[in-house]
């Protein structure tokens, strides 16, 4: 590139869903046939886009320098999925149960276990679980853990790992004492959990909830997510609610899955089936929704996991997490 502003176009061929990962150092835009813009989000390595379509796309390099050089890798991901499955079974050959994290690598299609939790001594079903700083649990069954004591649905407990896969292993700590921030009844225990900041959690509950607010309470039914600005963790917790989003009409079904990757792609799963404007979603499928500042809902909807596809059929998906990377964390 000669002067700054200069533009390169490279045209490609690509199929309806891949995933494009972007790698260079320049300004770069995707285009489709038509030229509009869509819409990119940053991946380990680059950006990465997702093709709505089988055709003819483009990728537009801006200079900002003068006689930059520059290379170009456009490659399809392999993005791995998380997943806690609502019953034990096998899938692609591995066994697991409702307890543990499965990785699914959603363009070769292979399954892998990822947190086995009857090698950390957890019982139950993982009901929500978030990526943060390190993984974070939480469990339907209350239960004594050692070092802690009891855990219950309204708590959420560290998984600090040393090796994830087969043999899994590392050491438990408090996230948040439910009981301590205002989640004592049955109806709030936590059933999806994300994270909006590292210090903000986002939560649902698995029915109507009464959080602290102020001088008074917040009210949430069980499709609402709450934030939580986490101010103290472990088993003295303390922080701030708010309503973060109203839950959308979804009927008789309830809110089972959450994820939030930047500032607008907010991923949903249900425990039945579900329509998302116009889009039809069964247990399992996860939604992507694009979140827009000046609307309650979701300015456009799209499947991004298809349940049926990746061979769950017959199996509904209680938590998962889309991960920024190939690796959420510096283990296998």
């Amino acid at each position: 590139m000669g002067i700054a502003g200069d533009v390169d176009m490279y045209q490609f061929d690509g199929e309806a869903g891949d995933e494009v990962l972007i790698e260079t150092w320049p300004l770069v835009r995707l285009l489709d046939e038509e030229g509009n813009a869509l819409p990119l989000e940053w991946y380990s390595g680059g950006p990465v886009g997702r093709l709505p379509a089988t055709g003819v796309y483009y990728v537009e390099v801006t200079s900002y320098c003068i006689d930059c050089i520059y290379q170009l890798r456009l490659s399809v991901l392999d993005r791995p999925i998380f997943v806690s499955l609502d019953k034990g079974g096998s899938v692609g050959g591995v066994p697991f149960t409702s307890g543990d994290i499965l990785r699914h690598w959603m363009n070769s299609g292979t399954w892998e276990m990822y947190f086995d939790a009857s090698d950390m001594g957890l019982k139950g079903d993982l009901v929500a679980f978030n990526f943060g700083y390190v993984p974070e649990l939480v469990y339907n069954k209350t239960q004594t853990v050692p070092g802690l004591g009891q855990i219950g649905p309204q708590d959420v407990i560290n998984f600090n790992p040393y090796t994830v896969g087969e043999d899994t292993s590392g050491w438990l700590d408090w996230k948040l004492d439910g009981s301590d921030v205002g989640l004592t009844t049955a109806g709030e225990g936590i059933d999806a959990l994300a994270d909006e900041y590292s210090d903000t959690l986002l939560i649902s509950t698995t029915g109507a909830a009464r959080v602290p607010f102020n001088a008074g309470q917040l009210a949430a039914t069980k499709n609402d997510v709450l934030s939580f600005y986490q101010t103290s963790s472990g088993a003295n917790s303390n922080g701030f609610w708010n309503l973060f989003r109203e839950g959308l009409d979804v009927g008789a079904a309830n809110l089972s899955g959450l994820d939030m990757e930047g500032s607008e792609n907010l991923y949903m799963s249900f425990d039945r089936r579900v329509v998302l404007d116009g889009l039809a979603l069964d247990p399992g499928d996860i939604a992507l929704c694009r979140l827009s500042w000046y609307m309650s809902g979701c300015e456009w909807v799209e499947k991004f996991f298809d349940a049926s596809d990746a061979g769950l059929q017959g199996y509904k998906v209680d938590a998962f997490d889309v991960s920024p990377g190939p690796y959420p964390y510096p283990y296998p």
